[in-house]
């Protein structure tokens, strides 16, 4: 065992919870702190972007180019035209947004929600930079109902167990949205286990059939008290057909007709569910 992991065993045997909590927050700042922000133009597809790169991982995941991800091409034969209004619920440093912005154009609207208040001021940031009106941001943590949470910033919603500190946001339910934007021709939902209690705060949403595209993080869902087929049981009960890919790289991501025996419920999935 290195110097490193024994001093770490030593911390969590010694120091109270909320010490470490203190002190892996103030490592996680500190490593923010010190990245060296840079801006750079990407392209999505036939879509060009600027982007303010603020992290590591922004710049992972941002820092080139990429293909249209394939739930945005599939949903792009059916409701997810120009014209389109798209609710992208935990959207992070707004780079799918603007994406979905590009394909909806200036008559279509993209409401995107952010909890974290970190990636929220970075997706304000490459707005800015992209002049995209028909973008609107929020800065919120969906939830099933409406009021207040405390949500982490690792970039979660709390779970009373988090090994980073909290902040607290105010939550809202996609009806909410809804009554406030108008309703939704497809919905973008990537919330890091609170998937299913997005989906319970959309009922009068999902009587009006929008498309979906869901991330399904189980293991987050756990942390929650909650599993994947809390998300799959909303989904059924609306009618929906789904497909499905366990695949995580977007490059390699093939959706195919729901089979529950391929899909390894403990691990993340993920779900576009056609409102036929």
């Amino acid at each position: 065992m290195s110097l490193r992991e024994t001093c770490k065993l030593i911390g969590r045997a010694i120091l109270p919870q909320f010490v470490q909590r203190k002190l892996r927050t103030a490592l996680h700042k500190g490593r923010r702190a010190r990245f060296a922000k840079r801006r750079t133009v990407v392209w999505y597809g036939e879509h060009e972007l600027s982007l303010e790169l603020v992290d590591e991982k922004g710049a992972q995941w941002y820092g080139c180019d990429h293909d249209l991800d394939p739930e945005i091409v599939l949903l792009s034969e059916r409701r997810l035209k120009a014209g389109a209004r798209v609710f992208d619920l935990g959207a992070h440093q707004g780079v799918v947004a603007l994406v979905l912005g590009k394909v909806v154009g200036e008559t279509g609207q993209v409401v995107a929600v952010e909890a974290n208040p970190f990636d929220y001021e970075a997706a304000v940031n490459n707005r800015a930079l992209n002049g995209c009106p028909q973008l609107v941001l929020r800065h919120a943590a969906i939830a099933e109902a409406a009021g207040t949470l405390e949500f982490s910033v690792s970039g979660r919603v709390s779970s009373g167990r988090d090994v980073l500190e909290t902040v607290r946001v105010e939550a809202i339910t996609i009806d909410q949205l809804a009554a406030e934007h108008g309703l939704p021709d497809v919905l973008f939902i990537d919330v890091d286990g609170s998937e299913g209690a997005a989906l319970r705060g959309a009922r009068e949403v999902l009587r009006h059939r929008p498309d979906c595209y869901i991330e399904v993080h189980p293991p987050y869902l756990k942390d929650l008290g909650e599993d994947a087929q809390s998300v799959l049981t909303v989904l059924r009960e609306n009618g929906y057909r789904l497909l499905a890919s366990q695949v995580m790289k977007a490059s390699q991501r093939v959706f195919v007709p729901w089979e529950e025996a391929a899909i390894d419920m403990a691990d993340f999935f993920h779900v576009v569910a056609l409102a036929d």
